[in-house]
């Protein structure tokens, strides 16, 4: 078979900066592998498309190589899913979104075919491509490229001419494809929001929850069956058609473990395995093998060597071998996507696809401490330290950290790490403990950030109830009510050199020096955006200030504003600056 889907992601995580002069850029990226979208067989290989790029894994050396938008011709760091030609070019799908219910997607910017050496890209400027965003790609027997989209519809591409079906030329019930297949018949199957349509190249027929026992309107994958049987995963289990008879199977009337159902692989004996994956803080409920007829076997992290249950690639390779991913899940980190061999006789043999423990792409902090090593925290990912070579990540199922959202991170006089979560919750770490404190109103408080000055006390920046003092004792409330603080939603706090305060709002950057407030907007400076994420300060006593658009330098007179207009920034969305001995700047971008 030519194409194969599931579904991966390992965007940008963080953007390494050296500023030459405040000139030139030198730049490494480190990425971590988040949320696992598609996976296809070539040979030897796994070609894995993911949120921030593309993984080819060879399944011999389990080795591997990636491919993103800043060492290849990839358009942009989201690639949704893969499809390879009888000339074995691959045509990846850009663009990419959640396994979960709702009909949204990371922006595509078209789709792209790899010959082993150039990238071509075909966008709507460019081609007939009806919409930038593609959700997936199919080579058919002909070698036509039929690549769906979403909002534009489905197109097909002969190599030198286009053609689009959508609602208004067509009876196709969405202009939004999520998946395609072939029967043997040559038959399109079209996946949709909105239920699934048969196309057999004049004729459309549409089958949907009120027309047919369809499980869900909202298709996630199809797979033709030996005996040219639809098999048709949703967002609530898993129908079967054989172009007369419909068969449906929930959790509530079978042994399958979860109703999400992204991805299935069929087998000529008539087995039938399916991949299933949850959302928000659900973790789905592994794999499910069907033999067709009644018996359902379940590999979970219960009885099994599989490592988490949220999967995604289900394949199997020429020596009946499955290669199967799977991802921690959202509650402690996106994703860190893995994929794992399983031969049905001997144990599971767990691969990463990462070369570090970096556990998410979504970055709020990045911190140094005397040692040099770099602690990073963002959304669901944990805490994770790199000390240049090697990581180490602590999250909520291995430590005893509070939470695995971490918004800031810093270090007082002995050198202990002190970093804050939302609902009150405040972490201090002594290399082997976590020891929580909670501010003043408990989980009406959400202490983005916080600082530690020469006496000891604590500032800390909350969103939406301003700025405590703790001196260990007593608490002291600034608010925009009582005080110059511009905005009570805080998102970070620092010192400088004389030991001013200096406080990240939503509307605009303040100083206090112990008893007056200066304020810096938009209106009375060079500051780009009101929205004041960090600030850092260089060995000149420069202030850098990470903003909703843009990274800011003042020096006291002159404002210097990067963007991705003027230097190798790929976001102008700053959530982090921080500035290690080198006086190199560490920047943590979306």
């Amino acid at each position: 078979m030519l194409k194969y889907k599931s579904r991966i992601t390992f965007a940008i995580l963080f953007i390494v900066l050296k500023f030459n002069g405040f000139s030139q850029g030198v730049f490494t990226n480190y990425t971590a592998p988040v949320v696992i979208y598609s996976g296809v067989l070539e040979e030897n290989y796994i070609w894995i498309t993911t949120s921030g790029g593309v993984i080819k894994f060879d399944t011999l050396t389990k080795s591997f190589q990636t491919f993103n938008s800043y060492n290849s011709g990839l358009p942009c760091t989201s690639v949704f899913a893969v499809a390879i030609d009888s000339s074995k070019n691959k045509w990846f799908a850009t663009g990419g979104g959640p396994k979960g219910y709702a009909e949204i997607t990371r922006q595509g910017r078209g789709l792209v075919k790899f010959d082993g050496t150039n990238w071509t890209v075909y966008n709507k400027s460019n081609s007939g491509l009806p919409e930038n965003s593609v959700r997936d790609v199919y080579v058919d027997t002909l070698q036509n490229i039929w690549a769906g989209t979403l909002g534009g519809g489905l197109a097909l591409f002969t190599g030198t001419t286009w053609t689009v079906y959508n609602r208004s030329n067509s009876a196709i019930p969405s202009d939004s494809v999520t998946t395609i297949a072939v029967d043997k018949n040559r038959i399109k199957w079209i996946g949709t929001f909105k239920g699934v349509a048969s196309f057999d190249g004049t004729t459309w027929t549409t089958y949907n929850s009120i027309n047919s026992p369809l499980a869900s309107d909202t298709i996630r994958h199809i797979e033709i069956g030996p005996n040219n049987e639809k098999w048709i995963g949703t967002i609530s289990g898993v129908s079967k058609f054989d172009d007369v008879v419909w068969s449906t199977y929930t959790t509530s009337n079978s042994g399958l473990p979860y109703d999400n159902v992204i991805n299935i692989l069929t087998e000529p004996n008539g087995t039938v395995w399916f991949a299933t994956h949850g959302v928000s803080e659900k973790y789905g409920g592994g794999i499910a093998k069907f033999d067709g007829v009644s018996a359902w076997t379940v590999y979970d992290t219960l009885n099994s060597g599989l490592p988490k249950n949220n999967t995604s690639i289900i394949l199997s390779d020429p020596n009946g071998g499955k290669w199967i991913s799977s991802e921690r899940g959202q509650k402690a980190g996106e994703g860190y996507g893995q994929i794992n061999k399983f031969d049905e006789i001997s144990d599971w043999k767990t691969h990463p696809l990462s070369s570090n423990s970096l556990m998410v792409n979504y970055l709020y902090r990045v911190s140094i401490d005397g040692a040099n090593n770099k602690w990073i925290g963002g959304e669901k990912g944990g805490l994770t330290k790199f000390d240049g070579t090697n990581w180490q990540n602590y999250n909520t199922i291995n430590s005893t950290i509070s939470d695995d959202d971490n918004y800031c991170i810093k270090f007082d006089v002995s050198g202990t790490l002190w970093t804050t979560h939302d609902r009150g919750r405040l972490d201090k770490f002594d290399g082997i403990n976590f020891t929580t404190y909670n501010t003043p109103n408990g989980v009406l408080d959400d202490p983005y950030s916080f600082v530690i000055d020469s006496n000891g006390d604590k500032w800390i920046g909350c969103r939406g109830t301003g700025v405590f003092k703790f001196d260990g004792t007593t608490w002291i409330s600034y608010l925009n009510a009582n005080s110059g603080l511009p905005d009570d939603q805080v998102y970070c706090v620092e010192l400088d050199n004389s030991g001013n305060k200096w406080f990240g709002t939503n509307n605009g950057l303040a100083m206090f020096d112990g008893a007056t407030w200066t304020v810096y907007n938009t209106s009375n400076s060079g500051l780009p955006n009101k929205v004041v994420y960090d600030v850092a300060f260089d060995q000149f006593n420069n202030i850098w200030i990470a903003t909703g658009n843009g990274l800011a330098m003042f020096d006291g007179t002159t404002w210097t504003i990067y963007k991705t207009t003027n230097s190798a920034f790929t976001s102008n969305l700053i959530y982090s600056i921080s500035i290690d001995a080198a006086d190199v700047k560490w920047v943590g971008t979306q």
